[in-house]
């Protein structure tokens, strides 16, 4: 029988080989928008390997589920290179990182930080999940945040920050083709994840002849895409919501269940910026007058300051972007 070699690894060693597991779990299944047919994607994920730990690459985290993307947690390293045009690499909130979009501050807390004490973490447009959290999360520099309830829970020091969710800006980064066209594509229905099934959904749908339901899991440009050309969107999720306002589409927030992690605070919390607080429809009151819902969103859609906002929410998170690149010099 052969000899071989077993060499034990220390956890430092087994850290990093996991991290690496992670990576390749995750890049598989991303590929860039514009080369997403089969045959590119291997010459995308090789790509990515090998720009995963130059400097050319941006290190990003954002919640990843391999096996069942979510829009919302898609949007940041989609505009990272929609912006740079670098790749976005995977990195664990524990090194040096660039955070975005999702109610991912709580994670900050959870982590074995790499080099304790230093701003090694740069958040822009994130916020909590849990209306309980508080705190300004250890090791970070936070240029902005999601929205003023998120910013309360901060403390006075983050009296100054600038507010607004990241997605706000996917516009500016995948503008329309034709801005001037007119909306065409119906009513959108789109659940969360965890409302996908729920017989509420179907129902709906088929009160609107004119309805789609389009998934989160679904490629995010190309859900981006239907948002935009939308004549309303309606979710159970915040960031299609996000979005719609991206593009000026009408939208109303939809709540079948008690489902969502972290309740109504994240929806709040967004709409704070717009100085409004959501009210969600629920199947009952869409079923008095679905026809009368529609009319009634579309009459009263507004969203006050927003070029301003989105001005600003860029500004944090391209400025995000070049503290990222100054930590790794």
């Amino acid at each position: 029988m052969g000899k071989f070699h077993v060499t034990m690894l220390t956890t430092r060693k087994a850290r990093w080989a996991r991290e690496q597991l992670r990576f390749l779990a995750q890049n598989v299944r991303i590929s860039h928008h514009r080369e997403s047919t089969l045959v590119k994607r291997p010459l995308v994920l090789a790509r990515r390997l090998m720009t995963s730990r130059t400097r050319s690459s941006i290190p990003v985290y954002w919640d990843r589920n391999p096996r069942t993307p979510n829009f919302g947690d898609e949007l940041t390293p989609v505009m990272v290179e929609g912006l740079t045009g670098r790749q976005a690499s995977w990195s664990p909130s524990s090194r040096t990182t660039f955070l975005g979009a999702g109610s991912i501050l709580e994670c900050l807390w959870n982590t074995d930080i790499q080099h304790a004490g230093e701003q090694t973490r740069v958040v822009t447009g994130s916020g909590f999940m849990f209306e309980d959290s508080r705190g300004w999360p250890p090791s970070t520099s936070v240029l902005s945040v999601r929205g003023y309830l998120t910013r309360k829970r901060f403390g006075k020091a983050a009296s100054a920050l600038p507010v607004g969710d990241p997605g706000l800006m996917l516009s500016m980064v995948f503008p329309q083709t034709d801005p001037e066209k007119e909306s065409s594509g119906g009513i959108l229905l789109i659940p969360h994840l965890v409302d996908a099934h729920d017989p509420a959904i179907a129902q709906l749908q088929a009160r609107w002849p004119n309805s789609e339901v389009a998934n989160t899991w679904d490629d995010p440009v190309r859900l981006a895409d239907r948002i935009s050309s939308a004549t309303v969107v309606i979710s159970t999720a915040l960031h299609p919501l996000v979005v719609a306002d991206s593009y000026g589409t009408p939208n109303v927030w939809l709540k079948v269940s008690n489902r969502v992690l972290g309740g109504d605070f994240k929806f709040r919390d967004y709409a704070s910026v717009f100085d409004f607080e959501p009210v969600p429809e629920t199947p009952d009151s869409v079923e008095k007058n679905p026809d009368a819902l529609i009319d009634r969103v579309i009459e009263s859609y507004s969203r006050p300051n927003l070029t301003e906002i989105q001005k600003s929410v860029s500004l944090s998170f391209r400025g995000a972007i070049d503290a990222i690149d100054e930590l790794r010099a």
